[in-house]
């Protein structure tokens, strides 16, 4: 089962976008939503520091890259936690 079924499955149950924000699936949701950001912050602002794929970086690079990726993961995510702490 593919992902745009269980989404199609969830919103024709009824609810309408609501019912995304509740439960398990919201969790689950949140947690992929705020990984795949930090994942891509992470490599895309480590391509931007060290663009010589041929070089190992130093550890700050990849210290100064998580950070950012973490900053990027958490704006981008700061909505959905919002609300799930006013519910």
């Amino acid at each position: 089962m593919h992902g745009i079924n269980v989404y199609n499955e969830t919103y024709a149950a009824g609810g309408g976008l609501k019912k995304f924000y509740s439960k398990l699936d919201a969790f689950f949701l949140r947690t992929v939503g705020y990984t795949t950001a930090r994942c891509w912050g992470f490599l895309y602002f480590y391509d931007w520091i060290n663009p010589d794929a041929r070089r190992q970086a130093r550890a700050d690079f990849y210290a100064y890259a998580g950070i950012a990726g973490g900053l990027t993961a958490g704006f981008l995510s700061n909505p959905t936690e919002i609300v799930f702490s006013r519910m």
